[in-house]
């Protein structure tokens, strides 16, 4: 899955022909599917993934979705790996 910005997208040479895709709208080339956000996030980015996962594959629990800033802990929360020392903090 790769995501990019809707102001990149259209620049590019290759997808001019789509420089107007609308929200939500998903268009397909011969390798993959193009499919511009929704209007939860203003439609400012658009996902490309290959043809073999199918047309819903933005739809499934594989999917890493777009996280909004709200989702993320609070900064003054604690770590989980303070918290619990016996935890071994990723790469450490």
């Amino acid at each position: 899955m790769d995501i990019t910005r809707i102001e990149d997208f259209r620049e590019e040479e290759e997808y001019q022909k789509w420089k107007d895709i609308e929200i939500g709208q998903i268009v397909s080339d011969e390798e993959n599917y193009y499919r511009r956000t929704g209007k939860r996030n203003g439609g400012c980015f658009v996902l490309r993934w290959p043809k073999i996962y199918g047309i819903n594959y933005y739809k499934s629990r594989y999917f890493e979705r777009f996280k909004a800033k709200r989702d993320f802990p609070h900064p003054h929360q604690k770590r989980l790996f303070d918290e619990f020392p016996l935890i071994k903090e990723p790469n450490k």
